[in-house]
């Protein structure tokens, strides 16, 4: 209850001063919203109930089956959740589309930045387009500022093109006197693109992760 509460406040507020350019751009408002929403819960209640709702979403997203909850809406492998390449007229399901686009807001991008660029971009973002309209262009350009990143090729994979990859890992283990080798491939279903992936390395005699 106290999210949704938080996340209409959020909505007057961001689809009023900060209108969306144009139709294509309208994902930034939904996503803004529901991240602060997000946030809010997260320190009125505690960070359990905001790492539970990104792991419910994230499940939701990541599941290639349609539920009783998604029936009928288009599911990752039929359509990709492109926030600015779809539109309210696009067969792709709104709902999973807006949650696509909350979870690349509140948790995909802050970790890719950094919380204190992200909010810097955020406040700088409210300062300079109040009462204006807002661009992804305009939007990637503040976050990209603030960050000291190109982010080029992250908003292309992951906003306009919005395809949800299954990653797996091939890895073989090299021992010589000199110690362990690690060597690994990445491989990822989505046959176009660029993002990246962490790896965790785990030596479970010493405990020693990398």
């Amino acid at each position: 209850a106290q999210f949704m509460v938080a996340r209409q406040i959020a909505h007057q507020y961001f689809g009023q001063s900060l209108s969306p350019a144009t139709e294509r751009d309208r994902w930034l408002e939904m996503a803004r919203s529901d991240a602060f929403a997000a946030f809010y819960v997260r320190a009125a209640i505690g960070k359990d109930a905001f790492d539970d709702r990104l792991e419910a979403v994230r499940e939701n997203l990541e599941d290639p089956t349609e539920r009783e909850a998604t029936y009928k809406q288009m599911n990752r492998y039929r359509r990709p959740f492109s926030l600015t390449g779809a539109t309210d007229a696009s067969d792709v399901s709104a709902k999973l589309r807006a949650e696509y686009g909350f979870y690349f807001m509140a948790q995909m991008l802050r970790r890719k930045v950094g919380d204190l660029p992200y909010f810097l971009a955020i406040d700088r973002m409210a300062e300079v387009f109040a009462g204006h309209a807002l661009s992804t262009e305009r939007f990637q350009e503040l976050m990209e500022v603030a960050s000291g990143q190109d982010l080029d090729d992250y908003f292309d994979f992951w906003v306009h093109g919005g395809s949800i990859p299954e990653v797996t890992l091939q890895y073989r283990v090299d021992h010589d006197e000199a110690g362990y080798a690690v060597h690994g491939c990445i491989i990822s279903d989505v046959p176009f693109g660029t993002f990246e992936v962490p790896v965790q390395l785990y030596d479970p005699p010493t405990g020693r992760i990398v």
